[in-house]
């Protein structure tokens, strides 16, 4: 597809046709930030609905009233009321690799910034074909370059471990002060701008403007990439740390591990002593300053993991204080975000996590498994 002389309209649709499901399931739309006073947008569809998608899409980035439009990368059950939260992802489909300009918080790329991303897109695409992986498809954000690659895996933690490795890898390899790859976008239940849409961004200047967002490159059938192949990737992270000096100490998500699954974690945090102050964080209620919210659940979250670093960011991310801010890059010097951040603050703090081998502390009645499902269900991942 030639992306410079194609509507709007024809992106929008062929993004859909993508990312719908052929056998049934549901894709979601949405646009967590509105711009106006607008109400969230989350609608959900099938393939036989992408009419009627389209229509929604297009009147909503004409009305101009958010900041981006969304689509969910994977098929998701059909969940009224409320996005979809990993627990609510069918199956694996694609692999987003996000290539994103080092830019300040909350604005637009210059061009130089974006052209500097969609050249690092080029260069991850080529690299990996030359490993023997198959065509992605090539988008341009608006403000930097996606590739996504097929899947065709189940929705499991260690599917969703393989991928994080898999773009920590990259991050390692292509990652510098100009560009960064992303390595936050592996949850379940993560969306990708709806190509055809404009990223409206901070302020629309002509240093930093607002652009459309595109499909540059589509293969005529999407091929998965082979799970030996994104084995190999996500190992070839650990073969070229082994020389670091650093490469004794383990990195904090395989320190003191829990052993608990997601819904058994928080099935005790929220029965434990302090289970209502860490229900009211999960829900987003507080009075006192975002930030120290989010650490004050990424501490108890710590606690509950064995300082998992993955499973709290995991974790965090279906709780209602998720917000655009968690994936920004604060630390510029090391490329850490400020959820990296606050996360391995919480992990500091932290001198003696739970253990499964330990007595549950101040352990009461468990909540009942519907209630659990309404809390994890109530989530924005955005």
């Amino acid at each position: 597809m030639n992306h410079t002389s194609v509507a709007p309209s024809t992106h929008i649709r062929r993004s859909l046709e993508l990312l719908s499901d052929p056998t049934g399931h549901q894709f979601e739309i949405r646009a967590p930030k509105p711009l106006n006073g607008e109400p969230i947008l989350v609608k959900q569809f099938n393939r036989s609905q992408i009419d009627a998608a389209v229509l929604e899409v297009i009147s909503a980035d004409d009305h101009g009233a958010y900041r981006g439009l969304y689509c969910t990368l994977n098929p998701v059950q059909n969940v009224k009321g409320k996005a979809a939260s990993d627990l609510d992802v069918v199956c694996r489909r694609w692999m987003l690799i996000d290539c994103d300009p080092v830019r300040p918080a909350e604005s637009s790329a210059k061009e130089a910034e974006h052209q500097a991303a969609l050249d690092r897109c080029t260069a991850i695409r080529a690299w990996l074909t030359d490993q023997g992986w198959p065509s992605p498809v090539v988008a341009d954000s608006g403000n930097g370059g996606h590739l996504l690659y097929r899947l065709d895996l189940p929705n499991t933690q260690e599917t969703t471990g393989l991928i994080r490795g898999c773009l920590q890898s990259l991050k390692v390899r292509f990652s510098d002060a100009v560009v960064v790859v992303d390595t936050a976008v592996s949850n379940p239940s993560r969306i990708t701008k709806l190509y055809g849409t404009v990223s409206r961004k901070g302020s629309n200047t002509e240093d930093r403007p607002w652009r459309r967002s595109l499909l540059i490159d589509v293969p005529d059938l999407p091929i998965p990439v082979p799970v030996e192949k994104l084995q190999q990737l996500k190992d070839s992270t650990v073969e070229d740390t082994k020389s670091s000096p650093a490469s004794s100490v383990p990195p904090a998500s395989q320190k003191t591990p829990a052993d608990l699954s997601d819904a058994d974690l928080f099935t005790k945090a929220s029965a434990a002593s302090n289970g209502a102050t860490f229900l009211g964080l999960w829900s987003g209620q507080h009075t006192g300053d975002d930030s120290a919210a989010d650490l004050a659940l990424c501490n108890l979250l710590a606690f509950w993991t064995g300082n998992n670093a993955e499973q709290m960011d995991r974790m965090f991310r279906q709780s209602r204080l998720i917000r655009d801010k968690w994936d920004v890059i604060h630390d510029s010097g090391n490329r850490r975000t400020y959820g990296q951040m606050t996360i391995d603050r919480a992990i500091a703090g932290c001198r003696e996590p739970y253990s499964a081998k330990k007595p549950d502390p101040d352990e009461g009645q468990q909540f009942p498994v519907f209630f659990l499902s309404l809390v994890f269900n109530g989530s924005i991942n955005d």
